[in-house]
């Protein structure tokens, strides 16, 4: 086998491992914008459900649908709303008001903004990381 054609091989084998290497770093970005539109729609339950206290908190001697499990409901009767029940983990559940809820939920916004933040970081290095290997495969196709 010639010189010349032992360079074709391993320019060859380089451009399969680059192809790899791309299609791995790609996989990841994927995973990354998967995970990023999870957050933005947690965070857009919360600010629902932020809206849904405010709206509650004005409710006085009403009927309401409970919900059991999904598509199952019961009447309840509300005389009025101070408290709401809040999971603060674990199963544990304490009595907050609406508005010590709503500070919750905001910590909870915040930390999740951090995340995506956290991500569009990671997302940033990643697309450093494919554009300097193609730039390699486009040397080795060069040449």
């Amino acid at each position: 086998m010639s010189e010349k054609d032992e360079e074709k091989k391993k320019a060859e084998r380089m451009l399969e491992e680059k192809s790899l290497q791309l299609a791995l770093l790609d996989q990841e970005l994927r995973k990354i914008e998967e995970q990023y539109k999870l957050i933005d729609q947690t965070i857009m339950n919360i600010e629902l459900t932020k809206l849904n206290l405010e709206g509650i908190k004005k409710l006085k001697k009403t009927e309401i649908l409970a919900s059991l499990a999904e598509g199952i409901y019961v009447k309840a009767n509300i005389d009025s709303v101070d408290k709401v029940l809040v999971n603060v983990g674990k199963g544990v559940v304490v009595e907050k008001t609406i508005e010590e809820t709503k500070e919750i939920l905001d910590k909870k916004i915040d930390e999740l903004s951090m995340l995506k933040t956290i991500l569009s970081s990671e997302a940033e290095k990643i697309l450093n990381e494919i554009k300097i290997i193609e730039e390699e495969v486009n040397k080795l196709v060069k040449t």
